[in-house]
């Protein structure tokens, strides 16, 4: 009996951590929800770079997205140095999420703007 139970034991640790470096655990996004949803996408940015799912890194690479587009509206700042900062934002979009066509796009043309200056 005692074996069994060891058995048990091991199996489901070896299964709990096969399922989460598989990524089939999801992170829990509603925080990072309700940093966006507060234009806090600093901190919704750093509490998803320590999710390692698909989902939380394409959500990840959205949240990216939205920020870059917040940096660019920011008419105070001057325009070279909203482009600079805003490529650094679709990169790590891109890098987090590759298939992302809307991240490539802006990206491209976030260079090509910079290329123009």
């Amino acid at each position: 009996m005692g074996k069994n139970k060891d058995l048990r034991k091991v199996l489901t640790i070896a299964l709990i951590f096969l399922l989460s470096s598989c990524a089939i655990v999801t992170e829990d996004l509603s925080q990072a929800k309700q940093y966006v949803e507060q234009k806090n996408y600093s901190e919704a940015i750093a509490l998803l770079n320590t999710y390692k799912s698909s989902g939380s890194k394409k959500y990840n690479a959205e949240v990216h997205l939205e920020s870059a587009e917040n940096i660019l509206k920011d008419l105070d700042k001057p325009k070279t140095e909203r482009y600079e900062e805003a490529k650094v934002y679709y990169e790590e979009a891109v890098r987090l999420d590759p298939k992302n066509s809307k991240a490539r796009s802006f990206y491209l043309m976030i260079l090509k703007l910079l290329k123009q200056q």
